[in-house]
């Protein structure tokens, strides 16, 4: 094919850089797919690590350092109460995120931290 005006280099080149560029961008959608499958995937083994929980009774107990208790005498990991003050959260466990629970007590919902709690138990 012979473009009036142009030499026949130019189009050559200009065809080879087409050719180029189509399959450079059809490189990249592919990885993209592929990046999108796999975040899909991982979204789906969170899911499955983490069950939605259906109301189920937990008692959250704290770290004691970000209660201001950390000691050098230890503290049993049941404890309820530490000098008349709740060390704990017991309720409903509503929902479980990477940074959040939240169960709900008997006058609220509470919103914890996952960096603080110390253990949860059921």
């Amino acid at each position: 094919m012979f473009v009036s005006g142009a030499p026949r280099d130019e189009v050559n080149d200009m065809n080879k850089a087409s050719r180029i560029l189509t399959i450079g961008l059809l490189a990249v959608m592919s990885v993209c797919v592929g990046c999108a499958e796999k975040s899909k995937t991982v979204a789906a083994a969170k899911n499955q690590d983490n069950p939605t929980p259906n109301d189920t009774l937990c008692v959250v107990h704290f770290k004691r350092n970000y209660l201001g208790i950390a000691r050098d005498t230890p503290i049993s990991l049941t404890t309820g109460n530490f000098n008349g003050a709740d060390i704990t959260v017991a309720g409903k466990l509503k929902k479980v995120t990477d940074e959040w629970i939240v169960v709900e007590t008997t006058d609220s919902e509470k919103w914890i931290p996952r960096e603080v709690i110390l253990y949860l138990q059921k």
